[in-house]
């Protein structure tokens, strides 16, 4: 029943439900972004979200969710201060004490019981299943944050990998940065490795990966359209809220075919030149000064 001011009521069951209808089941692997508030008032909140989500893929499922970290301030002193002799001098990626800002949902879920992170000093990710420790393994150390060898590509190696975006659209689809890094998009990743302290149960370690150019606007709904008319993506409301389902491989497919045609399709006018300012001038450090 909707509240007084109106906005949807809804109950763990009325979230089943509506992941059912739209296409999740048991034994599915899928990383969720979410947003809490748009689904309207829930009952029980976070945990009613997280509990519907391993009712529906069950013991033989896994559930992901992104614990990213990163900061534009993080990662420029990265990009500042690493090299390839020189660790750099941040402060260590912690996954057991270090809170995602990715939101309610995924914040409460990497304190689950069982529930694993990834050891990526930028964008880690927090699972839970029978694929957790292979979604997550090696992340800190894969070419890039959300590419190859990583927790939001490694769903499109499974014919029922998904991506499920509740409450929110497309450009909080991480993955889309994964497929920008497996295209070798110029703009996508800065062009060295950068070593970074993570913390790890055998101490302080560094994680070699290359980082995210910072300050580049995108428009990752660039191809909603194509992904549902190619049978990437089914769509449901639950609540006061869009939900997005999306496989990760038939995504993965379409959006390289359409890189090829057009590389900078995911950016808007405004990056392609703060990018090229970027390097004119090989600072990759700070937002580009309006000419």
């Amino acid at each position: 029943m909707p509240d007084k001011d109106d906005k949807a009521y809804v109950t763990q069951q009325d979230i089943e439900d509506g992941l059912k209808r739209v296409g999740l089941r048991s034994g599915d692997c899928v990383l969720v972004h979410s947003s809490l508030s748009r689904f309207g008032h829930v009952e029980g909140g976070v945990d009613s979200v997280i509990d519907a989500l391993l009712n529906i893929v069950g013991s033989d499922g896994t559930l992901m969710m992104s614990a990213i970290t990163t900061s534009w301030k993080f990662v420029n002193e990265c990009i500042r201060s690493s090299n390839e002799v020189r660790i750099a001098d941040v402060q260590p990626f912690d996954p057991d004490n270090m809170k995602t800002w990715a939101g309610k949902i995924p914040e409460s879920f990497r304190k689950r019981p069982g529930v694993i992170r990834s050891l990526h000093p930028t964008h880690s990710v927090s699972a839970y299943g029978k694929f957790a420790e292979e979604m997550c393994s090696g992340h800190e150390n894969a070419p890039g944050p959300c590419g190859k060898n990583t927790p939001y590509m490694r769903p499109g190696e499974m014919e029922r990998g998904f991506i499920l975006l509740l409450g929110v659209n497309h450009q909080s689809n991480t993955a889309i940065h994964g497929v920008e890094e497996i295209a070798e998009l110029e703009y996508a990743l800065y062009p060295k490795l950068c070593r970074i302290p993570i913390m790890t149960p055998s101490g302080i370690q560094e994680a070699h990966t290359r980082v995210h150019v910072s300050y580049l606007d995108r428009n990752l709904n660039a191809l909603e359209t194509a992904y549902i008319d190619g049978k990437a993506q089914t769509v449901t409301v639950i609540g006061d809220s869009y939900v997005r389902l999306i496989n990760v491989k038939r995504m993965t497919e379409i959006s390289l075919d359409a890189l090829k045609k057009d590389p900078w399709l995911f950016t808007t006018a405004e990056s392609r030149k703060a990018y090229e300012w970027m390097k004119q001038h090989n600072d990759f450090t700070r937002k580009p000064i309006e000419q």
